[in-house]
């Protein structure tokens, strides 16, 4: 696993702490307990699979598949790039694999919240979690029900919290054609699954242009998001 995922791993409170009370003077309380998570075998197993909602091992499956998907669709575009049914399928993996990307690092940062040198509030918690309570009226607390997210407030929302929660400055690009390629590939994605005429199933060259543009954006967005949560855990800079 990588250093950002086997630290969210390893680390406890009670480890930290310990990390913590040897931390030399000058250095970072994240860079003690990073660095201090390698060599601490025991009980972190436990810890992980009991308290930690988020699952590293579960992600990398699922990015693994949309991935592996991908790469298949994207080889069978090479060979036929006008060929209808792979240019839908293309649309389709490219948006899921964003959703689960933006879903997947909401849980990792909401988990990351117990480490005490992570800046999020519990309202800011909830809002990763995907959870909302109101209280019914027999004063019983009910969590409601799902609230749809556009994939464009979710990435903003997403890129704030990084940047608030290991205080590391990070503006998202939403003024290059990336950005904007993204909202109308997800608007493309959004009519192949709810088609209300023939015509709305092709998928035309102009739409698979703004695919591969939205599809190189969002790699650097997760390459970088990553590449800072990563440089947090470390008490480093990205």
């Amino acid at each position: 696993a990588s250093a950002r995922m086997q630290f969210a791993a390893d680390v406890t409170p009670r480890r930290f702490c310990s990390a913590e009370a040897a931390r030399p003077p000058g250095r970072s309380q994240a860079a003690t307990a990073s660095a201090w998570s390698w060599a601490a075998p025991s009980w972190s197993d436990i810890y992980y699979n009991r308290c930690m909602a988020w699952r590293g091992d579960e992600l990398f499956k699922l990015t693994k598949i949309l991935s592996l998907d991908l790469m298949d669709t994207l080889d069978r575009l090479r060979n036929d790039a006008g060929d209808q049914p792979t240019r839908r399928n293309f649309v389709r993996i490219f948006c899921s694999q964003v959703e689960a990307f933006a879903y997947s690092t909401k849980q990792m940062l909401a988990d990351m919240s117990q480490f005490p040198f992570v800046n999020l509030t519990p309202h800011e918690v909830l809002i990763l979690r995907e959870e909302a309570y109101e209280i019914r009226d027999n004063g019983e607390l009910k969590l409601k029900g799902d609230k749809f997210v556009p994939i464009r407030t979710n990435l903003k929302f997403i890129a704030k919290t990084c940047s608030k929660a290991f205080s590391i400055p990070y503006e998202l690009d939403t003024t290059g054609p990336g950005w904007s390629a993204l909202d109308q590939t997800f608007d493309v994605r959004n009519r192949l699954v709810h088609p209300k005429a023939f015509q709305e199933m092709f998928v035309t060259d102009d739409e698979l242009k703004r695919a591969w543009t939205a599809q190189e954006w969002f790699q650097k967005l997760h390459l970088s998001l990553w590449t800072l949560i990563d440089a947090g855990l470390k008490g480093t800079k990205p």
